[in-house]
């Protein structure tokens, strides 16, 4: 029996070596092309723009370095030099002031205002220059801002409607009485205590009172109130005016200095006080027909008279309620006209200053010259530089302006001139702002 054959394992054996073998070749040749490849990166040519890069690199810092040698050589130089000097004139020492300019709240308002006062100076010339050939002979009536008689206008318009109220009240009232007297079996002679006759329904006269309740909400002025730098000053404008038309000697009336009469007062409420005596009058007139029919009424026998009669006495009274309801919307009007806007001025007192603004204008040879401020302005600027600190004035500068705008009219509204004026008072220092103005 050969060996191979008494051995069952042999062969198990060989295959192992076998794979063994494999195994180390494998891994040899793994790493003989490790080294080839580590062989052809080493024979790589180098990268010229790396080489470049960092070659300059090299370079700057090498120029860096000496130009912070020589520049710690300048410091320790000028040090040297600045304690030599030093030494030679002593010390001064600093005196804590950095020249700063610290700016408040309001801050040249007020040379800002003075300046804007100059620019409204200018404009006023400016507008006497342009009107001055045609205001020649005539009378100037100067009116500050371009509202035109606001508030009589209400007045005249809200007059006339309460005369129709009345007008419709005593129709209405005239109507009833007159059913009363049919009631009765009286007649009344014509224009004897009558009131006028043909008449529309009552709620005519309702509809009538209720619009003058509402037209007097037209009467009432709403005031906002607001702040800005420089406020827009019409007085001002209006003196400044006057005192260049004084200086050409024209003829100027300021229609908001005179003072109202107790003449005019009484005369502005004159009519609607004569329909409310009137109104009152018939009112009582037909109350007491009421009552005289009433009293008739309690006493008759008959059931049919003593009816008509009840119903006549209803209808009088009705007729002298719609008279005493025109009435009371009378007195309320005329008691609005004693109220007061926030600055205290009565709107009765606005209504105859108005009223004779308007007489004035209907005279002859009369011119309206109407101005308005619509912007008053102010800015500032800060400045420093070594020109300040040498001349030590403050490097504050402020401005003042105006814009205002005019129209020279007559009575018939036709236009004589205009125009818009914006002045601009230029940048002025704060310390030089007295001598400027």
């Amino acid at each position: 029996m050969s060996a191979d054959a008494a051995d069952p394992t042999a062969e198990l054996k060989q295959k192992t070596t076998q794979a063994t073998a494999e195994a180390e070749f494998a891994k040899a040749e793994t790493e003989r092309l490790k080294a080839e490849k580590a062989l052809a990166d080493a024979r790589k040519a180098v990268d010229p723009i790396i080489e470049a890069s960092k070659a300059e690199k090299e370079r700057l810092e090498g120029q860096k370095a000496a130009v912070d040698a020589k520049k710690a050589l300048l410091d320790s130089t000028k040090s040297a030099d600045q304690a030599a000097a030093q030494a030679a004139i002593g010390t001064v020492a600093a005196s804590g002031i950095a020249g700063d300019l610290t700016l408040k709240p309001d801050a040249g308002k007020g040379e800002a205002t003075l300046l804007a006062a100059r620019a409204i100076c200018k404009a006023a010339a400016a507008v006497a220059a342009e009107i001055n050939d045609k205001a020649a002979g005539k009378c100037i009536v100067i009116r500050q801002g371009f509202e035109q008689f606001v508030n009589y206008r209400q007045f005249v318009l809200q007059r006339t409607l309460l005369e129709r109220v009345f007008a419709a009240a005593n129709r209405e009232a005239a109507r009833l009485q007159a059913d009363a007297d049919r009631a009765v079996g009286q007649t009344r002679p014509a224009g004897a205590d009558a009131l006028p006759a043909a008449a529309p329904i009552l709620t005519t006269a309702g509809v009538a009172l209720d619009a003058l309740a509402k037209l007097g909400s037209y009467l009432l002025s709403n005031v906002e109130v607001g702040t800005i730098a420089l406020s827009p000053d019409g007085d001002q404008l209006v003196a400044a005016v006057t005192e260049e038309l004084l200086k050409k000697n024209l003829d100027v009336v300021l229609p908001n200095r005179r003072l109202p009469s107790t003449d005019e007062l009484g005369a502005t409420l004159k009519v609607v006080e004569d329909l409310v005596a009137q109104a009152g009058t018939a009112a009582d007139r037909l109350a007491d027909t009421a009552k005289t029919t009433a009293d008739a009424a309690a006493k008759e026998s008959d059931d049919t008279r003593k009816k008509a009669l009840q119903a006549a006495a209803k209808t009088y009274e009705d007729a002298a309620a719609v008279l005493r309801k025109a009435i009371t919307k009378a007195e309320e009007f005329i008691a609005s006209l004693g109220t007061a806007d926030a600055k205290g001025i009565v709107l009765l007192s606005k209504i105859v200053q108005e009223k004779a603004q308007y007489d004035l204008l209907l005279q002859k040879d009369t011119l309206v010259l109407s101005l308005d401020v619509r912007a008053s302005v102010g800015s500032y600027y800060t400045r420093k530089n070594l020109w300040n600190f040498l001349s030590s004035s403050i490097p504050f500068f402020v401005m003042g302006g105006t814009v205002i705008t005019f129209d020279l009219s007559d009575t018939a509204g036709k236009v004589v001139a205009a125009g818009l004026v914006p002045v601009h008072s230029g940048f002025v220092s704060v310390d030089r702002v007295g001598g400027y103005v």
